[in-house]
């Protein structure tokens, strides 16, 4: 007789493009992930292959120039081979001001000390496996939402 089943779910043309966006958005998250975890990798190669720890720290995508040590970053001096090669992965992000402000602030001294010492201390592959699943999940969630029909 009649039909009793739930009403079928019928796509808009906006859903159909947010849910490409958040694909893409998704996406997007799960490729910073993979990235990461190749950096990763690409330390722990070295480090098992040399013995030598090749420290990554986030202030590197700010500045080109390290700021800790005598042009190395941390114990590592820039002389060496592998952490030049794995270092040349870690891409370049320039914001106004920011790179010169970091190199010598003379404003804001407190926030300096803050922002470079939190960016010295997290690692570019940890921020880039933490921020990737984060955008993945969260993009994922929303599509998740936006896909179950409405109640």
């Amino acid at each position: 007789m009649g039909h009793t089943g739930s009403p079928a779910r019928t796509w808009s043309a906006r859903s159909i493009a947010a849910s490409l966006v958040l694909g893409g958005i998704a996406f997007g998250g799960l490729a910073i992930y993979v990235y990461g975890a190749l950096l990763f990798g690409g330390q722990a190669y070295v480090w098992l292959r040399s013995g030598t720890w090749v420290p990554l720290p986030t202030i590197t995508l700010l500045v080109d120039t390290p700021i800790v040590g005598e042009g190395g970053v941390g114990d590592v001096p820039a002389s060496e081979g592998p952490p030049i090669k794995l270092r040349r992965f870690v891409p370049r992000i320039d914001i106004n001001g920011i790179s010169e402000w970091l190199r010598h602030p003379t404003s804001w001294i407190g926030l300096h000390r803050a922002t470079a010492g939190m960016l010295t201390f997290l690692s570019v592959p940890i921020a880039a496996i933490l921020g990737g699943l984060s955008l993945a999940g969260v993009a994922a969630r929303l599509w998740l939402a936006l896909a179950s029909p409405a109640t």
